[in-house]
């Protein structure tokens, strides 16, 4: 029969254990300039950033490309299997590759890193195995071990996928909007000239604009000079 309190009781554990997991990959990065690497790859990339993975790992990287490019940041999904059968064409020496497998041994993933290297393009690695063939191959590696799966037999991706998918909504804000000289933190500049000069109407916008009062507060903070 269902009991509410002992399903509650796992929904809960639940969210501890990816809370609990993002936490520890926090605390990580304090020692780790891994993030700021890829960070600076993608800055400096010309190109697009091609997205890769296959079974959850591509589902989670489908929805970090969807985020680069919603954030301003040029992106497309390439599927491994297919890039091997001729999608491995939209792919240029210009562009940032960020390969996704948790155990870093994708079969699909290591057929076409080899020639994505030769052509030129930086791979950006996230794994959970520092030691294993992707991370090894990758110019930067992304670590997304965790201590355990919130499936309770530890197989089911889910606390995995949720550090991806959160260690990927990081990289797209910091290439999208939180660093000097991107299309958005020009925006943001633009938005903080017109509000200090008092050149909007206020109450017409707060009226139409959903999120407002906060878009506003952020824009405070760039000045022009510190976007540039």
């Amino acid at each position: 029969a269902f009991d509410a309190k002992t399903a509650l009781r796992l929904a809960r554990e639940t969210l501890q254990n990816e809370a609990d997991a993002i936490s520890a990959l926090n605390a990580r990065l304090e020692d780790d300039d891994s993030v700021v690497q890829a960070i600076s790859l993608l800055l400096n990339c010309t190109g697009r950033v091609v997205v890769s993975g296959i079974g959850k790992s591509g589902h989670i990287g489908r929805k970090i490309a969807a985020t680069l490019a919603s954030t301003g940041t040029p992106a497309l999904f390439v599927h491994p299997a297919e890039a091997a059968h001729g999608d491995l064409g939209m792919v240029t020496a210009d562009d940032a590759f960020i390969a996704i497998s948790y155990s870093g041994e994708s079969s699909e993933l290591m057929t076409i890193l080899p020639v994505v290297k030769r052509m030129g393009s930086k791979v950006i690695a996230i794994t959970g195995k520092p030691g294993s063939s992707l991370a090894t191959i990758a110019d930067v590696h992304l670590n997304v071990a965790v201590a355990k799966e919130a499936c309770p037999m530890n197989l089911a991706p889910t606390t995995s996928t949720t550090m991806m998918l959160a260690l990927g909504d990081a990289l797209s804000v910091l290439r999208g909007g939180l660093l000097p000289g991107t299309d958005a933190a020009l925006a943001l500049a633009l938005m903080h000239e017109l509000i200090v000069n008092d050149w909007l109407d206020h109450d017409y916008i707060a009226r139409h604009t959903l999120g407002w009062e906060q878009l506003r507060e952020r824009a405070l903070q760039w000045p022009p000079e510190r976007a540039a």
